[in-house]
């Protein structure tokens, strides 16, 4: 039977292993994220020992609405726990990346698990950021496109764009896209309005 010492010592060694992990897999992601996503990207990572042992990853872009990260098309919330609910320090061999925070617009996103190593489970994080990124970027795209005034709205008068809207709410959809290019000129009409001269 296994001393209560010898278990002491085996339990202080994992969590010196997961410590150490957690924090090679901070700066791992950081870089590496940093180097895929580009400079139009916050990418934030932190390991943490508060409450339960985790690595958080958040990504938004760097010009969210009102500069509220919540607000950006591309924010995304991840969580690798490195702890149980009770506590106790999980196997390294047995690690996941859950997404805590996403939209329906984003990429489909499925729980990534390895059965090797932390660093193993951050490589097939990262892969999965390059592999979806394009469509991320078109998510950033749209969004700008919408906020700012398009050149052909700018000519218009403030009666011109409130006609333009009210026939705009008149509309019928046939698909989810057609309600994404729906609210994205609505906002742009909105947009246009607030700076029309008259």
């Amino acid at each position: 039977m296994k001393s209560f010492k010898k278990y002491l010592k085996e339990v202080a060694i994992k969590a010196e292993e997961i410590a150490i992990d957690g924090k090679a897999g901070e700066e791992y992601l950081k870089k590496e994220l940093t180097k895929v996503l580009g400079p139009q990207y916050v990418v934030s990572v932190k390991y943490s020992e508060n409450l339960a042992k985790s690595i958080a990853l958040r990504i938004y872009d760097i010009n969210p609405n009102n500069n509220i990260a919540h607000n950006s098309p591309v924010f995304m919330q991840f969580h690798m726990f490195l702890q149980t609910k009770y506590g106790k320090d999980i196997d390294i061999d047995r690690v996941s990346w859950e997404q805590t925070v996403g939209s329906r617009k984003q990429p489909n996103f499925r729980k990534i698990s390895s059965t090797k190593s932390v660093e193993d489970a951050n490589k097939k994080l990262v892969a999965w950021f390059k592999k979806n990124k394009s469509a991320l970027d078109e998510l950033i795209m749209t969004k700008n496109e919408s906020f700012n005034v398009r050149q052909d709205l700018k000519r218009l008068s403030k009666k011109e764009i409130e006609d333009r809207i009210k026939k705009l709410k008149k509309t019928t959809f046939q698909s989810s896209a057609d309600i994404d290019k729906f609210q994205n000129e609505l906002e742009a009409l909105k947009v246009a309005y607030s700076k029309a001269k008259n």
